[in-house]
């Protein structure tokens, strides 16, 4: 535990730690007051009834310091009832200035007893160390206004002291204690502010804490998702190729099904380690790129799942004549398109169901749009399409679950490369996926 004697809690932690130590002294400052006021009052009704002057030298005067302060208490509390509803950060200094004002006139109140009322500076002590210690016990303030505190304190003390005792002797003494008192009040004081100060810093420490087991906890729940959701597709193609050797008259086609599950097992492959890298925060580092024909990616990525719909959908491939080479990343870039055509094809009926894929420079950017005449996007659901976990995913036209993450994965893989992903789309009528590259 550090000790806050002399100085103020840590830069990153002060001014959250004063706001909340000026709200705490401020419904304290409250108590105080409606405590004092009803006690006031008690004590102003009782003296209808008894006479106390017996028992105390001066008494009008000390009946005068107890309604003076009872009236004060009055008024500031309802100070603090209205301040109260207009509570900002913004001026909660400017209202805690008020708050210390209090104290301070507490302090003075309880000094003033014994001087004015009982004409006894050595019963001052007894009453002075009262209010003091309520104080340093109660509220916690900064180290200047603790000394600020004290030294206000002290000069009324000098002046009250010089003018109710003669003797030098006992001024001295009187002046000896006082000091040592205002030590111990400032001690108990900064004790106070330490203790608050500390336990401030271990709740914002746990805080911290609690949000990075969060963030990491969320962090591996959207890593196993999208294990889960990104190895679906390669083990899919898998094993409908596996499907299509088993039926009667494919022996001639079997060496190109094991090309196309060899590729599949890479494609598995590379996700496992891209994603294992982004475990690691390996992935933080600047997207790594190189020069790759878009033409080709696009045909092999068309081989493979034409293989997959078996004709059982109408898939087209329209390319440029042009050859467009662009720095990508291509793992990342096949993926994209990969959950694109996997979307259309999940949500195109079977027999009428037509996929285009195509690719076209159009400007400064290079697009590529895989359009179908499936099911098409509810309006509704367009704002959440992008989003990890949508809400928007649905089941497709043969019952195929989503887990709600290809969109959200692509759209992050095209930001990547400084490009965009977005969708045209009229429920029943189809769907457009957009991919902009920037040359």
């Amino acid at each position: 535990m550090k000790l806050y004697l002399l100085s103020s809690i840590e830069p990153e932690f002060k001014e959250g730690f004063s706001n909340q130590t000026r709200l705490q002294n401020f419904k304290v400052a409250q108590i105080i007051a409606v405590i004092s006021l009803i006690l006031g009052m008690i004590w102003r009704s009782t003296t209808l009834f008894y006479d106390y002057r017996p028992v105390f030298n001066n008494f009008q005067s000390y009946l005068t310091i107890n309604s003076y302060f009872a009236i004060i208490s009055f008024f500031f509390l309802i100070a603090f009832v209205l301040m109260r509803k207009h509570m900002k950060p913004d001026i909660l200094t400017r209202y805690h200035s008020i708050v210390w004002l209090y104290a301070l006139l507490f302090i003075i109140k309880n000094m003033g007893f014994s001087f004015i009322a009982q004409r006894n500076p050595s019963n001052t002590m007894a009453m002075l160390l009262l209010g003091l210690f309520l104080i340093a016990g109660v509220m916690v303030f900064s180290f200047m206004e603790t000394l600020a505190i004290a030294a206000i304190t002290f000069c009324i003390f000098i002046v009250g002291l010089g003018y109710f005792q003669t003797d030098h002797n006992l001024w001295v003494s009187n002046i000896v204690a006082f000091c040592i008192i205002i030590s111990v009040y400032i001690t108990l004081s900064r004790l106070l502010y330490t203790y608050h100060a500390n336990y401030y810093k271990k709740v914002r420490t746990i805080e911290a804490k609690t949000r990075e087991i969060e963030l990491a906890n969320e962090s591996k729940s959207e890593l196993l998702s999208m294990v889960a959701h990104d190895l679906r597709s390669p083990l899919n193609n898998i094993q409908s190729l596996v499907e299509l050797m088993q039926m009667p008259g494919q022996e001639d086609e079997q060496a190109a099904y094991f090309q196309y599950i060899k590729d599949c097992c890479d494609k598995a492959d590379r996700i496992i380690k891209d994603i294992v890298a982004a475990a690691q925060e390996e992935s933080s580092s600047a997207l790594i790129k190189s020069p790759e024909h878009l033409n080709t990616l696009l045909q092999d990525c068309f081989r493979n799942w034409k293989k997959v719909v078996n004709n059982k959908v109408s898939l087209e491939l329209v390319l440029p004549e042009e050859w467009i080479i662009l720095p990508i990343h291509k793992d990342k870039i096949q993926r994209i398109i990969d959950n694109l055509i996997g979307n259309a094809i999940k949500f195109t009926p079977e027999e009428t169901g037509k996929i285009v894929v195509e690719l076209k420079r159009k400007g400064d950017h290079i697009q590529l749009s895989v359009k179908d005449n499936g099911m098409g996007i509810p309006a509704d659901h367009i704002p959440f399409l992008f989003d990890k976990f949508t809400v928007a995913g649905r089941k497709g036209v043969r019952n195929e679950t989503s887990t709600g993450l290809g969109l959200h994965i692509s759209k992050q893989f095209a930001e990547q490369h400084g490009g965009r992903l977005w969708v045209e789309t009229k429920e029943n009528k189809g769907s457009t996926f957009y991919l902009d590259l920037p040359v």
